[in-house]
């Protein structure tokens, strides 16, 4: 894995480093996919709908590291705000006022990064070992 790409979420990261390290057909994957769940086929033929989106060097690239498997592809917008409320401090309400979002989605991103870190709900309980 290259540096470089560390940004990006994996299935971006694999994509890029399969073609070489360019970021081209990752970025054009997600313009064409973001957010949505898309079936990679194992042998793209142009008439397909990756091919036809972001053309036949992607589609190939992409069938090499997930061929025959439904993949997310990340919505890199969405991705983004997440960081940016997980490093903005302060409460809910004003982490949403300054990043345009709802109070409930800072809760949630905040959340789900406290569970992943295992890290407890509630400040004065203690972590999980």
């Amino acid at each position: 894995m290259t540096g470089c790409h560390g940004g990006l979420p994996r299935l971006l990261r694999e994509l890029a480093e399969e073609m070489g390290g360019a970021t081209g057909g990752a970025l054009a994957l997600v313009r064409e996919f973001g957010g949505t769940r898309i079936y990679v086929p194992g042998d793209p033929r142009p008439d397909q709908n990756i091919p036809r989106r972001c053309g036949m060097e992607v589609a190939r690239a992409l069938a090499r590291i997930r061929g025959g498997e439904e993949v997310d592809v990340p919505n890199l917008a969405r991705e983004r705000t997440m960081n940016r409320i997980l490093n903005t401090p302060g409460s809910a309400k004003t982490v949403a006022r300054r990043h345009g979002c709802t109070e409930r989605w800072v809760r949630e991103v905040r959340s789900r990064e406290r569970s992943q870190a295992g890290l407890p709900l509630f400040p004065d309980e203690p972590a999980e070992s």
